[in-house]
Formats: structure tokens, sequence, C-alpha cells
């Protein structure tokens, strides 16, 4: 069927439903690679439609069961080790991606901000650090030049940390 016809349009979505049968998310990323081809395409005018074009997604995700109460922070600030505490603090009061926080040396903290340069964006960042992040870093000891470290006193790792703080919430939900 050439791509004029006008049947070309159900048949992709017929396509794309039948990979939603195992799973939706990744029917919508195959089914979005297809779009981009044909846009590249259309754009180039290979073909003389996109069939394609506004064909919405089918998966939907809601993290609102993701979002920590004030109670399980501080269940989680009053029972974890000082690197999950810091490694918690961080980016409460910075903001900043993962990879940024691990990268982040302790010379980029000068007692009352921190300086960074965002690896993602490429832009220069100034924070000014709040209480309760001062406090943490003040109190943390350094080991390394980074300011995540793990109990080794090396550089924090994303799968590490997380692994870590996930075996620290499981634990506490177990007590409540």
């Amino acid at each position: 069927m050439p791509i004029p016809d006008r049947r070309t349009r159900g048949e992709f979505l017929a396509w794309r439903d039948r990979l939603a049968n195992k799973s939706k998310r990744q029917a919508d990323y195959a089914f979005s690679v297809l779009a981009r081809i044909l846009s590249w395409a259309f754009d180039r005018r290979l073909v003389p439609l996109n069939p394609s074009e506004k064909s919405g997604r089918l998966y939907r995700a809601n993290r609102c069961d993701k979002i920590w109460s004030d109670a399980d922070e501080a269940a989680l600030m009053h029972s974890a080790p000082e690197q999950l505490k810091l490694a918690l603090i961080l980016p409460l009061w910075t903001g900043q991606r993962q990879g940024d926080r691990l990268r982040l040396p302790w010379s980029a903290y000068d007692g009352s901000r921190i300086r960074l340069m965002q690896r993602k964006t490429g832009i220069r960042a100034s924070i000014k650090v709040g209480v309760p992040l001062k406090q943490a870093l003040d109190a943390t000891k350094r080991q390394g030049p980074m300011i995540l470290e793990n109990s080794d006193g090396r550089p924090g790792h994303r799968t590490r940390f997380a692994a870590h703080g996930i075996r620290h919430v499981k634990r506490l939900a177990l007590r409540a």
C-alpha cells in the first residue's frame, strides 16, 4: 500500500496498537521513530503526505504516588546515614540534575553559594545555599574532592546511590 493511499494511516495505527498489546510505552517509542522518518521524508518532498502526523500517545505516566510527604522526608532524614541525607538534601535545595550533583566538587561550594556548569545545557549556575543545605554541607566530613561520595570516600555513582536510597526507604516502609 503506497503512502498516498488514505488507508496507510489506519495501517500504521493498527501496527502501533498491536505493539501496545505488549507495552504502550514501547509502542509509542516505535511509532515516534516511524513518525520522525516520515516527517523527514515529507519535509524533503519524498512522500506526498505524512500519515503519522498528530497521532497522539497511548502511554500516560502518572507519578503522583512517587511524591514524598513531609513525614516520609522527615523519617528518612531521621534514620538515614549522612551520605544519604546529603544526597536527599542536595537536589531539594539546588534543583540540579543527578549527573551534575554527582560531579559536584567541594571546590564549587564557597560557604554561601554553589557554582557549577550544567553538563546538559552548558549554562553556568550560581545557587544560593539555604540553611538546611548549608548545615548539611558544613557538617559533612570531606574525604575526597566530590561532595557526594560513598562510604569509601570515592565519588558517588548514580546506580549505587539510587539502590542505597531505595533499600533504606523500603526498610522505613516495613517499619511503618
